[in-house]
């Protein structure tokens, strides 16, 4: 059984928080900064910079799954517990979440003419479609990773065969190919960091052990320098790239160690314990901030950096007070939508 210690817990708390803050930071981006090449570059820059989010989320839940393992109950009683809490901590708030975006989008298509397949979906009378649409694609787009993680969780049992009856060395053949070349459809990016994760915590190492001080900052440097040329030569760092998965590597070994020496992990601020509330409510919220800012900052480049700063700033804060004051007034609404954290 992998021990967690509570500079480990503090530890997975703070990153996780402070990629949940560079996730709505990519997603604060504004087109119209095309238009200031200073102003493109550096929103280019931390869209992809923060692409090494997702990934520590992968990895951390997977450590976090095995991280209690323990063989005397059975591993078959294992799994079934696991998957059963996973459902309430991901599956529930998944589909309200899901819900309520859709009810948003629909309230505001009462007074705008907002054109999208979900509103054609039901003219039209293809409840499946749209069903699908909702709770599938998701309409809530950023909760993709929440649809792959618990799908993810669905295969652990052969994740921990793989990782208990395979040398490592055939692990890491077999990790590397699946990285480069997404041989899984949709799950392939999720099963890659969430089996490293695991990785981790069944042979009881710490997140990255290997990696001293020095190897970190060559990683973060190598990780900046390649996101750097991306923006400048106008490479995509999608998932299905080939070089993806290598180049994230880097960053996310980079950022997990040095986060570690960066940090004191004594204490956590109470706004961490948000993250997934963060992460849940910032669409379409952040959508709507960026629209009320768009005609006020919009038209001139110090407008735009303005814009680009403000929103998640206002984005976050609101998502905070209003999970604060859900947690105090509707404890029980609260815990439902945040899966019970």
């Amino acid at each position: 059984m992998m021990n967690i210690s509570t500079e480990l817990s503090n530890k997975i708390k703070i990153l996780s928080f402070c990629s949940i803050i560079f996730v709505v930071w990519m997603h604060a981006y504004y087109l119209e900064s095309e238009r200031w090449p200073a102003l493109y570059f550096a929103q280019k820059f931390v869209a992809l910079f923060a692409d090494f989010a997702v990934p520590i989320f992968f990895i951390i839940s997977g450590f976090l799954f095995f991280a209690n393992f323990n063989i005397v109950d059975g591993t078959t009683n294992f799994f079934i517990s696991k998957i059963k809490k996973r459902i309430r901590m991901l599956v529930l708030p998944y589909a309200i979440w899901c819900t309520l975006y859709i009810a948003i989008i629909f309230i505001i298509g009462f007074f705008v003419d907002y054109k999208t397949d979900y509103f054609v979906y039901c003219k039209q009378g293809q409840w499946w479609k749209f069903l699908s649409y909702v709770y599938l694609e998701p309409a809530a787009f950023h909760l993709w990773f929440v649809r792959d993680l618990f799908i993810v969780i669905l295969c652990s049992p052969l994740i921990f065969l793989f990782i208990k009856y395979l040398p490592i060395y055939v692990q890491i053949g077999c990790l590397l190919p699946l990285g480069v070349f997404q041989f899984i459809p949709i799950i392939s990016w999720g099963l890659l960091w969430f089996t490293i994760g695991s990785m981790f915590s069944l042979n009881k190492k710490e997140i990255f052990y290997f990696i001293n001080p020095k190897l970190a900052i060559l990683c973060l440097i190598a990780y900046s320098t390649a996101i750097a040329c991306f923006v400048l030569f106008d490479i995509s760092l999608a998932s299905d790239r080939p070089y993806a998965a290598l180049v994230i590597l880097s960053g996310v070994a980079g950022i997990w160690k040095g986060g570690g020496y960066l940090c004191s992990f004594n204490s956590v601020n109470p706004m961490m314990y948000y993250t997934f509330f963060i992460y849940c409510s910032h669409i379409p919220l952040l959508n709507i901030v960026k629209t009320i800012i768009y005609p006020r900052l919009i038209n001139s480049g110090i407008g735009c950096t303005l814009g680009f700063l403000l929103s998640p700033v206002v984005t976050i804060s609101a998502c905070l007070i209003v999970g604060k004051l859900l947690q105090s007034k509707a404890p029980l609404l609260y815990r439902v939508l945040s899966g019970g954290r």
